[in-house]
């Protein structure tokens, strides 16, 4: 059953960053309605036409819905899925609502680390697909996996 669920959950992390990524790999006509969408919206850009902030970008009504869907779609009984703003940092939270035994989480962080470097590819692609979008020196993005009580069980951060 432990080993399930962390299957589970990393499979939820693939699907999580393919759903994002597919955000930045637009054709030329979604290329135009971004424009658009971004001139109604009232998030502040800068002179070249990239958002602010990190937080201005999630914002955006069309990303709020891609993330809205993100979350819900891969939470459920046993786990949240949050991605939000912290500074110049774009963050993928993944927040276990079940308590989990120091056993449960010494053999999960192991395979939550090993599924965080396999996917190194598609998060650092969701992270050039961020720097794009926002006029920030250096934008990140964190992958975080915690316990129910806030304990870091793994993370990663691609710069």
């Amino acid at each position: 059953m432990k080993r399930f669920i962390c299957i589970l959950l990393i499979a939820m992390l693939c699907l999580c960053v393919t759903a994002c990524g597919e955000s930045g790999s637009d054709s030329g006509a979604t290329e135009a309605n971004q424009t658009e969408t971004q001139a109604q919206t009232a998030a502040p850009t800068t002179a070249d036409g990239k958002y602010a902030s990190v937080a201005d970008y999630l914002s955006e009504p069309s990303m709020a819905a891609l993330v809205a869907e993100a979350e819900t779609s891969f939470s459920n009984d046993t786990i949240s899925a949050r991605i939000y703003a912290d500074g110049d940092t774009m963050v993928y939270e993944f927040k276990y609502l079940v308590k989990l035994t120091d056993d449960q989480i010494n053999q999960m962080k192991g395979q939550l680390e090993e599924g965080l470097n396999y996917d190194a590819d598609s998060f650092l692609s969701d992270l050039e697909s961020l720097k794009q979008h926002v006029s920030v020196d250096e934008p990140k993005l964190f992958v975080v996996y915690l316990a129910s009580d806030g304990y870091e069980i793994a993370s990663k951060l691609y710069t």
